[in-house]
């Protein structure tokens, strides 16, 4: 990330700190490449909200323990210790 926010000439800060840019910025649009990541990286962050907005919805309203089925800490039966 901050590469690519050098190539493209964003200035890019850390705990408040300004970190030098690591390329030249480049010079006319950033072409394909990075459109599709872009697009690419859009499409994971609305995957993971939907994910998480499902694991709300059997949580709370389906109730249906799916989380605790999931959590490994919280069942015997995986570890083997089911008595």
């Amino acid at each position: 990330g901050w590469y690519a926010a050098s190539r493209l000439g964003i200035q890019v800060s850390f705990l408040g700190l300004a970190l030098p840019a690591l390329a030249l910025p480049v010079q006319g649009a950033p072409g394909l490449i990075a459109d599709l990541h872009e697009t690419g990286g859009t499409l994971i962050l609305w995957l993971a909200g939907a994910h998480a907005l499902i694991a709300i919805w059997h949580q709370f309203v389906m109730k249906d323990g799916t989380l605790e089925r999931m959590n490994p800490l919280a069942s015997n039966d995986l570890a083997g210790g089911g008595e």
